[in-house]
């Protein structure tokens, strides 16, 4: 028997299998694609011919294959478990979807650990890697000290969809700020200005902006409260066009800023365009149609007069 298995030798997977290996964990992997998983044969390294056999050979199981639903099809597939198997799922998914693989995982015998890596692969065994957990107590704890061989290990409580939730919610933010800040980067070299100060500057206040923003939206009242409002929903949709303006402008796609202003757009034309702009959350939903694949694609642009599309 191995100590570990990894179900899934994408990058990530590849990243946690060489740190678990390299820690002197005995790793058995598999993936889909044999191939990718004989690459990383080597001391400590057994490949294993199939998904049950993967979870056979070790009491821990990591799943870090490409989705959610491959890997419930994996535990489903599997044969009986013996006694002691633990779970870590590592595959984003939604809340709802890691409670039904803990369900699942238990009524096979197992105990359930749902995680959320917050790490590029490069990071993991680094100090800038931090895994969140959520999901059994127990198994976390017998767990912990190979799961920390990945990274700073966060637990955050019995609820298997925790760490799904904590994900989800900072990706929001997350990920249109990234590519505003490579965006801004390139603004900054089309208009000759020095990068270092753009960074010194931006290092400055977006810590500032984030902890105001946390303040104001822990405040029920603040978007109504007219001793505290600061910025409309009709003054953010302004300021967002005039920034898709100017990123057009640049032969930038001003697609998040058009989106963005369609938000605002649509909280105004329901009468909310005097309460502050940290009400957005509870704005009227304008393009669900956007999630669906059959949907027709949306208005041309949310900024008259610049042509590109969202």
């Amino acid at each position: 028997m191995s100590q570990v298995s990894v179900l899934g030798c994408g990058k990530m997977g590849r990243a946690l299998i060489r740190a678990l290996a390299q820690a002197g964990r005995g790793v058995t992997v598999w993936n889909r694609s044999a191939e990718r998983a004989q690459g990383l044969r080597e001391n400590r390294v057994t490949v294993a011919t199939s998904p049950s056999a993967a979870i056979e050979a070790s009491p821990l199981i990591i799943l870090i294959t490409s989705s959610y639903t491959a890997n419930k099809a994996i535990l489903d597939q599997s044969g009986p478990w013996r006694s002691g198997k633990t779970v870590v799922h590592l595959t984003a998914c939604q809340p709802r979807e890691a409670r039904a693989l803990s369900e699942l995982v238990a009524a096979k015998g197992g105990s359930y650990i749902d995680g959320a890596i917050l790490a590029y692969p490069k990071q993991i065994a680094t100090p800038a890697s931090t895994i969140v957990y959520g999901g059994d107590s127990t198994a976390f704890e017998a767990a912990r000290s190979t799961l920390e061989v990945l990274g700073k290990a966060a637990y955050l409580g019995a609820d298997p969809g925790a760490a799904s939730v904590l994900e989800v919610a900072i990706l929001l933010p997350f990920t249109p700020m990234v590519v505003g800040l490579w965006q801004g980067l390139k603004i900054c070299r089309l208009e000759g200005f020095p990068i270092d100060a753009y960074q010194s500057i931006t290092r400055q206040v977006i810590p500032l902006m984030v902890d105001d923003s946390f303040k104001k939206g822990q405040q029920e009242d603040f978007a109504t409260n007219p001793e505290k409002i600061e910025c409309t929903v009709a003054r953010a949709e302004d300021y967002i066009k005039h920034l898709a303006h100017y990123v057009h402008d640049c032969g930038i796609d001003p697609g998040i800023y058009c989106a963005l202003a369609r938000l605002f757009a649509g909280g105004v034309a329901a009468g909310l365009g005097e309460h502050d702009w940290v009400c957005a959350p509870d704005l009227p939903i304008v393009n669900a149609n956007l999630l669906t694949q059959e949907a027709a694609p949306p208005a041309a642009t949310s900024v008259p007069g610049k042509g590109g599309g969202v």
